[in-house]
């Protein structure tokens, strides 16, 4: 499970970036 919660919290910095949105990695 931590090694998809590292993946999950890499996406979401990814997210963040591409739509410049603050995005809660609780709310994927």
């Amino acid at each position: 499970m931590a090694q998809h919660k590292a993946i999950t919290g890499c996406l979401s910095t990814e997210i963040q970036d591409m739509h410049g949105l603050r995005i809660d990695t609780k709310a994927l």
